[in-house]
């Protein structure tokens, strides 16, 4: 039997391909019930909680930044209000249960919906995996966008679906734009959608493109499809609904000019990014190298498909005529910014449908590329999700916590919170909104991810987390820092590079010896400082009095010093991220003498802390024979002579870097960045270059931060 061939290949490839569908959703399952790990997530419960206590989206003022341009547009805030109560009611825990439910959900309803589409569950599974990959980058963060997600797939539902009624897409139009702009300022892609596909049906009935078309409008299940008229008052509808937020309809505006003046700049990275097809893509940004090849297909196919149907100068009548523009738009919309790669659903869509309304039945082997590309992208997803990267904290946190407290610098964070301080604090961008939920309006941020700032802040705050003073105006950071009245700096990170792409995040030690500022905590990861003026002075004394409560010695006039709560205080250094949970142990096991790995540890340690002298002086008595095959010994010494500002023993502790390398090109940065140092005659210009030294690689860095014990800081 000929046919037999067929319906194996068919039986055997739709179980194959179900189960790749089920995998790709159980990942994206898995990850988005994980800890939260979205940075803006923070800011939006922080800006809920103001919006519940005033019982109003009109917020009079900007209490969470101290840098706010006005008060906050209530362009999310339902949103906002919803995710605030559900944290406030029942839990951060739950928070990120409905987030994965949602996800699933929507990603279920999607392979459902393409299932009956294409009648067929590998072109389904095959456009699912697609879809995921493109779009997993903004699935895995609790973002009001996700609304935007679900609504602009139900907005093509409606118009792909000829079984949709008339009353139901306008019912569905008139609540969905009203919703819409009180969700998410990407509201106006909907209306956009509609029309786009309305002025379609007009040019093809205008032009006589599609003969099959008019001879016979009906859908395969034997609905008619709407016509131009109809969905072109859908988009009315939803238009006129839009209107119904607190805005009106200048909400539309907001879209548009949305993070204009932070695009160009680096230090907002991911979502304000162009997605370049013609780069080579990398692990730690978007898009990952699964959704670059994914658009490349989707580049590739997509102009076929349409000449093919072109070339038969007849579009079948059940054939989505909307669907050829929107599929366009859908693949060059990423080129304006990375955050729109999950418009692929568009192609994917127009790629799955016209596959299935194929005059031909396809080919085996058509059909194998299909299966094979199935499991090749439920393999690809299952194993990027395994991957160490900035959502994914798995490995740094426990499952069972509620959000990583590692990424935020928990342990500067609940140190704030436990001094009961007052004041404008400066702080990484990214840890805004984390903050803003943890110590607002006490301690408002600086920046964070809703922008509401001037283009000027982000300048100046580039300038202070690069260590880079505005040398046109003759400013050092302390100079900059005082044109905001910032009374407390939050220092973080480890002397390591940042991945490829990412910003400039090491500030620990940005302060350190600027008698300007009192070092008030110092953590193996993080720092405060308070600026020495009179406001400090009452923040001084409440600080000095939780330490005496705390049984930790402070000291008023030469701040904290690591070395003494160490000595005198050690479980609560411990607990408070300032050494290593075995650091007890660890002291012991360096007095013995086969104790060199701990003394190294030992070393490190300390002089993450700030005791150069100490950690140097504990390398110095190891002798020089001693292996030291990565170099990592001899990096953290020409660190410390370099923090300490002895250039001779640097230069020393260098030559004999260079004798043993294996890899004379890695010690190249080294000996440029000493070349640079020495030629500085300014001590302070010196400590600002040794700053920029880093001497740890990422090997070392995940061990330092796999000794530290996470904190969890409860909100306000």
């Amino acid at each position: 039997n000929p046919s037999m061939p067929k319906i194996t290949l068919d039986r055997v490839g739709s179980s194959i391909a179900f189960a790749a569908g089920a995998a790709g959703i159980a990942t994206i399952a898995f990850l988005t019930s994980g800890p939260l790990a979205t940075d803006d997530v923070w800011w939006h419960l922080a800006l809920g909680d103001l919006y519940r206590e005033a019982g109003s989206p009109f917020l009079e003022a900007e209490t969470r930044l101290h840098t706010a341009a006005g008060p906050p547009h209530p362009n999310a805030w339902l949103f906002d209000w919803m995710v605030s109560a559900i944290a406030d009611h029942v839990g951060l825990q739950t928070l990120r249960a409905i987030h994965a439910l949602f996800v699933t959900g929507l990603l279920l309803s999607v392979w459902k919906w393409i299932t009956r589409l294409t009648q067929s569950t590998i072109t389904a599974s095959i456009t699912l995996l697609a879809f995921i990959a493109l779009s997993e980058y903004r699935l895995l963060q609790l973002r009001p966008e996700l609304a935007t997600i679900a609504l602009t797939i139900a907005t093509v539902a409606i118009l792909l679906t000829p079984s949709t009624g008339k009353a139901t897409r306008f019912a569905f139009a008139a609540i969905a734009g009203a919703l819409w702009p009180n969700l998410h300022p990407g509201f106006p892609i909907g209306p956009a959608l509609l029309g786009l596909g309305a002025a379609t049906h007009f040019l093809v009935e205008r032009l006589s493109l599609s003969t099959r078309a008019s001879e016979d409008p009906m859908g395969r299940d034997g609905h008619r499809r709407a016509d131009g008229r109809e969905i072109a008052l859908t988009a009315i509808l939803m238009f006129i609904a839009s209107g119904l937020n607190p805005t009106g309809y200048g909400a539309w505006a907001l879209y548009l000019a949305a993070g204009v003046d932070a695009v160009s700049n680096a230090v907002v990275v991911d979502e304000w990014r162009a997605f370049s097809p013609f780069s080579a893509p990398g692990w730690y940004l978007p898009p990952s190298p699964v959704a670059w090849t994914v658009w490349w297909c989707l580049a590739t196919l997509l102009p076929i498909s349409i000449l093919r149907q072109l070339k038969r100068r007849a579009i079948a009548a059940a054939f989505p005529l909307e669907l050829l523009p929107l599929a366009c738009v859908g693949l060059v919309a990423p080129l304006a910014g990375v955050r729109f790669l999950w418009l692929g659903i568009l192609p994917l869509l127009y790629l799955a449908v016209s596959s299935g309304e194929s005059l031909e039945a396809p080919r085996h082997f058509a059909r194998r590329l299909q299966i094979m590309g199935c499991l090749a992208l439920a393999l690809a997803l299952a194993a990027t999700s395994a991957l160490p990267n900035r959502l994914s904290p798995r490995g740094r946190a426990q499952y069972s916590q509620p959000y990583d407290a590692s990424r935020y610098y928990g342990h500067a964070v609940a140190w704030l919170a436990e001094a009961e301080v007052e004041g404008r604090l400066f702080q990484p961008y990214f840890i805004g909104g984390f903050v803003e939920y943890a110590l607002g309006p006490r301690l408002p941020a600086f920046v964070d991810g809703s922008l509401n700032f001037p283009a000027k802040v982000l300048s100046d705050y580039t300038a202070i987390i690069r260590d880079e003073p505005d040398t046109a105006n003759a400013a050092d950071l302390t100079e900059i820092l005082d044109r905001y009245s910032v009374d407390f700096f939050v220092g973080v990170g480890l002397p390591t590079a940042p991945p490829p792409g990412r910003p400039w995040r090491y500030s620990t030690t940005a302060l350190e010896n600027d008698d300007r500022w009192v070092q008030v905590y110092r953590g193996l990861r993080s720092a405060v400082y308070l600026r020495r003026n009179a406001r400090g002075a009452e923040n001084l004394e409440r600080i000095a009095a939780y330490y005496q409560r705390t049984h930790v010695p402070f000291d008023r006039s030469s701040g904290f010093s690591a070395a003494d709560v160490l000595e005198n205080a050690p479980h609560w250094a411990i607990e408070h991220g300032v050494a290593p949970v075995d650091h007890i142990q660890l002291v012991r096991t360096a007095e013995s003498p086969r104790g060199r790995r701990a003394r190294g540890r030992l070393a490190w340690t300390l002089g993450l802390l700030g005791h150069y002298e100490e950690a140097l002086r504990i390398d110095s008595e190891e002798p020089d024979s001693i292996a030291d095959p990565r170099g990592e010994r001899a990096r953290r010494k020409l660190w410390l002579a370099l923090k300490l500002d002895r250039l001779d023993e640097a230069a020393r502790i260098l030559d004999q870097l260079e004798e043993r390398a294996t890899n004379p090109d890695a010690i190249l940065p080294f000996a440029e960045a000493l070349v640079q140092i020495r030629r500085e005659s300014d001590p302070k210009e010196r400590a600002r270059l040794a700053r920029r030294f880093l001497p740890l690689d990422r090997v070392e860095a995940g061990r330092l931060r796999s000794v530290e014990r996470l904190v969890i800081p409860a909100s306000n």
